[in-house]
């Protein structure tokens, strides 16, 4: 079976025969999978890339393998005593912005006439 016949239909037109070498006019990809290699185990893979492709992001593992992880561990504890602080002032400020001024009582109006 040809790759015509299994798609239903021409792949182009016929090669002519003219004693030529035939030459492709479409460039030939590397994307392409190889015909001589299996198939990976799952039947499909991702390709992976060889370089990290954000710059920023290979300095931080990089920086961040060479700081000792007990200095990582403190730095991480810190931030949660921070946060945890955060979270109670916000906390507080929202109870005191919630209780009614003046020991509940409304708030005074007066009337100013307009001339």
């Amino acid at each position: 079976m040809t790759e015509a016949d299994a798609f239903g239909g021409p792949a182009g037109p016929p090669p002519a025969d003219d004693g030529e070498p035939q030459h492709d006019d479409e460039p030939q990809h590397d994307d392409e999978p190889q015909r001589d290699q299996p198939p990976p185990a799952n039947g499909w893979e991702i390709p992976q890339p060889d370089a990290e492709p954000d710059p920023f992001a290979a300095f931080g593992r990089a920086v961040l393998g060479a700081i000792p992880l007990e200095l990582i561990r403190a730095v991480a504890q810190a931030v949660k005593d921070f946060l945890a602080a955060f979270r109670a002032l916000l906390e507080w400020l929202i109870d005191r912005l919630s209780r009614p001024r003046n020991g509940g009582e409304p708030p005074t109006v007066h009337d100013i006439p307009i001339e």
